[in-house]
């Protein structure tokens, strides 16, 4: 029964880092330091809960945290902070 609220718990983790996610892939740069952090924090959680689950008994919730774990590092990858390349911002004039 612990396995049943254990993959619960994943699952409402996974819905509030798809929110996320779909938040940042609208905005592009929503995501403020404290928010990164955060899902920093929730990504290395994921990484331990699998690694944990790989030396236990139920080997199949592995899964649960390897899609927290893909859905937080995209979410960081959306929420990191676009550089400017300068190009059609005023820069050098190529003649």
């Amino acid at each position: 029964m612990e396995v049943v609220f254990e993959c619960l718990m994943i699952a409402a983790f996974c819905a509030a880092i798809a929110v996320q996610l779909l938040r940042c892939v609208k905005n592009l740069s929503c995501a403020s330091k404290e928010e990164r952090f955060a899902l920093i924090t929730i990504e290395i959680g994921f990484v331990i809960g699998a690694v944990s689950k790989i030396f236990s008994t139920a080997k199949w919730v592995v899964i649960f945290y390897a899609l927290g774990a893909m859905l937080t590092y995209a979410a960081l990858l959306f929420s990191a902070p676009q550089r400017k390349t300068g190009k059609g911002q005023g820069g050098q004039k190529h003649e």
